[in-house]
């Protein structure tokens, strides 16, 4: 009996073609490596091993586009008994082995996956403008990390029936929370939507100890985004179960005037709650930094916005692939909503709205009402016209987002990437 492998957003399983095996071999790290061909597969998949007292069978690797390196790709290995199955290389088909090892891919357990009840100690941030879809934080949560719906911009039936569906945000291993902007904030929305979600989160204002006991009512996780120490102070005497310290790297609305390493430092300082870490992490280097530096998790926002999933629109996504870090900028000018809010943009839109005249943007709302010139509106896939001069908010580490690909596996590039590096630099540092 050969093994069923799960790839996900496939679809479909890949079982082994017998007699296709390319060969065993032992990697740089000394790890057992077994080669396959897979029915469905267009080329060799590639299965990972970590040598114990067997050779044990631990996750999938499929090569990145473009550059040929493997990342994960295929789920834990599972017999029809669905008991994870050790594989002894030449000795035959594998065995299942009840209670077997842990996979290597969301090994990774802080207070925030426990807290949050997710594999992998990632959040999505909530974003708004119809940008941070249902459908993109619902695809989040199926691949193991937090999904966030950024509420802006939605309405409360809209809302509702949107998080109410398919068994809301509280799914088991699937959560799923929303984002409430202090300056546009309804409690009546909150009071709507808390029951229905794992997380309520709140941004830009003062910690009220009244919005963290209604989410609280509702059995809902209470969090708030915070910039400086004495916030990350008030929002944990308020009662929030954990904080998110946003760094100025971060692109969209920002808090903070110091960068995120720093910021990290006098939060984890400051507070016992967890705290994860936003604001230029959008790769697997960027998590592992900060998780070495004391984060509990962290909060991905920019590299996002090339989700398949997501409500980007097609512009918007072209600007974002051909963007590096040093094309984003800190601004004030598309304030025509929000004022008094400092944001990181792509430079090229601040300069496609500056060059324009009169009074309206030249993009429409899907109503086809015009957006007017220098409002936060961002360009979303129902935006209308010429969206070049609305805000392409986007963080410093928008060099890390260059190709378009389901929200699932983005996560796990992230983190599952972050875990090898981790685990490879204490053993090189001799801790481990």
């Amino acid at each position: 009996m050969h093994p069923v492998l799960h790839r996900p957003g496939l679809g479909h399983e890949l079982e082994p073609q017998p007699g296709r095996d390319t060969g065993s071999r032992l990697d740089q790290h000394g790890r057992i490596v077994l080669g396959a061909v897979y029915a469905g597969c267009a080329q060799p998949r590639q299965l990972r091993f970590v040598v114990g007292s067997d050779a044990v069978a631990v996750e999938g690797l499929r090569p990145e586009p473009g550059d040929g390196r493997w990342v994960p790709g295929i789920e834990d290995d599972v017999t029809d008994s669905g008991h994870p199955t050790i594989l002894h290389p030449g000795t035959g088909p594998p065995a299942p082995a009840p209670g077997g090892p842990k996979t290597i891919l969301g090994s990774v357990r802080t207070r925030f996956t426990e807290l949050a009840g997710c594999e992998f100690p990632v959040q999505l941030a909530a974003m708004g403008g119809g940008i941070g879809t249902p459908r993109l934080a619902f695809a989040v949560a199926a691949a193991g990390a937090l999904g966030m719906v950024g509420t802006d911009g939605l309405g409360r039936a809209e809302l509702v029936g949107a998080l109410g569906a398919g068994g809301g945000g509280r799914t088991p291993g699937h959560p799923v929370g929303a984002g409430f902007l202090m300056p546009f904030l309804n409690r009546d929305t909150v009071a709507a939507v808390a029951p229905l979600v794992k997380v309520v989160e709140f941004f830009y204002g003062d910690p009220d100890p009244a919005l963290v006991q209604l989410g609280h009512g509702a059995g809902a996780l209470v969090s708030w985004q915070v910039g400086s120490a004495e916030e990350a102070r008030a929002a944990a005497g308020a009662g929030c179960d954990f904080l998110i310290a946003q760094g100025r790297e971060a692109g969209g609305h920002l808090r903070a005037r110091i960068g995120v390493l720093m910021l990290l430092d006098k939060v984890l300082g400051a507070v016992d709650v967890p705290v994860l870490a936003a604001g230029g992490v959008a790769s697997a280097r960027g998590m592992a930094a900060v998780l070495a530096a004391g984060a509990d998790g962290v909060r991905v926002g920019t590299r996002f916005l090339l989700a398949e999933e997501s409500g980007a629109h097609p512009h918007y996504r072209s600007a974002v692939i051909a963007a590096s870090a040093g094309d984003t900028v800190v601004t004030g000018a598309f304030k025509a909503s929000w004022p008094d809010a400092p944001h990181r943009v792509l430079r090229a839109s601040l300069y496609a709205a500056a060059a324009r005249t009169g009074e309206v943007s030249g993009a429409s709302y899907p109503d086809g009402r015009p957006i007017p010139l220098f409002a936060s509106s961002p360009p979303a896939d129902n935006t209308g016209g010429d969206v070049d001069a609305l805000p392409h908010y986007a963080g410093e580490s928008v060099g890390a987002a260059t190709e378009v690909l389901p929200a699932a596996d983005i996560v796990r590039q992230i983190a599952g990437g972050a875990e090898t590096l981790l685990r490879d630099r204490m053993r090189d540092l001799g801790l481990g």
